[in-house]
């Protein structure tokens, strides 16, 4: 259940806060957007889903959630602003430049508040057939996304014409810094299969060879680690907030899957959910479904968080790792060595192909550009690729000097950073320059 999102507390003679708008900004995002968005996706897949249970099992709390927790917009912007046509920021400070731009977009938002109860309204009069829902949640999807672009604008500046990361290509990588996460209360040699780079500066690391998940800081500090029942081999992170982050670990050996959810320093299995299957690759499609390659053979299937199978998504690709583009596609390094790009919703392989200049592809991670980056287990490098499959550039390489034994293993991307790791567990962060 989410609460009503107040209306931002800003009254006409003094600017808002840096604070004030963060607070206002997170509480749109966190309590309304992304759970909508969720909603829409879970209902798309299980209207794609050959499994009839599935559907009504999504569509009918999503309706229910949609119907009750939309946030009230019962308040109006104050009396006496004015239209976008008549403002004029000639003349104005600074400061009050801003916060009238924000009163403006203050206004916008309410707006489509209406719009979005008005979506509700459709909803509550259809009925429960399905082409009806998802029409009605594909209108409220797109005023959603509205409403999260306007949300958006509140941290810029009315003069900034700066593109966002998400809209510049990857240029380059360059190293920053490089530890080691071996630790004291390791029994065994450290052998670390996947990295999971979270918000807040931290790594979460799977160590297969010592049974444990590593939580660290990216200037290499130890926060914590968390016992598994059997070996872990890769991770996908299914939601963040801002105090905490959720995330998904497969047990091949198991099999099953656990759920890990992090906060601060602190590391708790939250479930376990048992498989009928042994998986390895994983990927959050959504907060409530996650697709899952096969430990062995051929095959991607689809499960929900019970570990019920909903469908099988492909069964021409062997994943060692999966990522998902913001397109919803994922992007699988195949046990054969390829890359593969596979649509969820219809299972199509969009392309599954050798990279000639990539000796023995491993792990990927999606860049916020949409191209793809490898790493090359044997050559210890760090590639570029498109996302339709084709070589763009070697990035980076391990420096000369490490160990000559030693392979790079995995690799995960945030907006600003990158990180990579070998099998013996050496971590190097890097910098995107866009």
């Amino acid at each position: 259940m989410i609460s009503a999102v107040p209306s931002p507390c800003w009254n006409k003679t003094s600017p808002p806060s840096k604070e004030e708008i963060l607070v206002n900004l997170d509480t749109l995002r966190e309590q309304f957007v992304r759970k909508v968005d969720n909603y829409v996706s879970d209902v798309k897949i299980a209207i794609n889903s050959e499994t009839p249970e599935s559907i009504e099992k999504i569509v009918h709390p999503a309706k229910k959630f949609l119907l009750q927790d939309v946030p009230d917009s019962t308040s109006q912007a104050g009396d006496g602003q004015s239209s976008d046509d008549e403002m004029n920021f000639q003349g104005e400070t600074k400061a009050r430049c801003l916060h009238k731009k924000l009163e403006m977009l203050r206004k916008k938002l309410q707006a489509l508040d209406l719009e979005t109860k008005d979506s509700i309204i459709d909803l509550r009069e259809g009925s429960m057939e399905n082409s009806i829902v998802i029409k009605g949640l594909i209108k409220l999807h797109n005023l959603v996304r509205q409403r999260n672009q306007a949300a958006a604008a509140f941290t810029s500046s009315p003069t900034s014409t700066s593109a966002s990361a998400e809209s510049r290509p990857l240029k380059d990588i360059r190293q920053s810094t490089d530890f080691s996460v071996k630790v004291s209360e390791d029994k065994h040699k450290t052998n670390i299969w996947d990295v999971q780079l979270l918000p807040r500066e931290r790594l979460l690391l799977a160590d297969l060879e010592n049974n444990c998940i590593k939580l660290f800081d990216t200037q290499g500090q130890h926060l914590n680690t968390l016992k598994c029942w059997s070996y872990p081999r890769c991770l996908a992170v299914l939601h963040s907030s801002a105090t905490s982050d959720c995330l998904a670990v497969t047990l091949p050996n198991c099999p099953g899957i656990h759920i890990v959810q992090v906060e601060d320093k602190k590391m708790r299995m939250t479930k376990h959910i048992r498989t009928t299957k042994k998986y390895r690759a994983v990927a959050a499609v959504t907060k409530h479904f996650l697709a899952v390659g096969y430990s062995s053979g051929l095959g991607i299937d689809l499960i929900n968080m019970d570990g019920e199978v909903l469908r099988t998504i492909c069964s021409s690709v062997d994943p060692y790792y999966m990522d998902i583009t913001k397109d919803g596609d994922l992007v699988c390094s195949t046990n054969n060595l390829k890359i593969a790009r596979v649509k969820v919703a219809t299972g199509e392989v969009v392309f599954n192909t050798s990279v000639p200049e990539i000796q023995k592809l491993h792990g990927v991670a999606i860049a916020s550009d949409g191209s793809i980056l490898v790493t090359d287990l044997s050559n210890k490098t760090l590639h570029q690729v498109s996302s339709k499959g084709v070589w763009r550039k070697q990035l980076w390489t391990v420096p000369s000097d490490r160990d000559q034994f030693d392979e790079l293993w995995s690799v995960s991307m945030s907006t600003s950073a990158c990180v990579c790791v070998t099998w013996y567990g050496s971590v190097y962060m890097l910098d995107c320059v866009y």
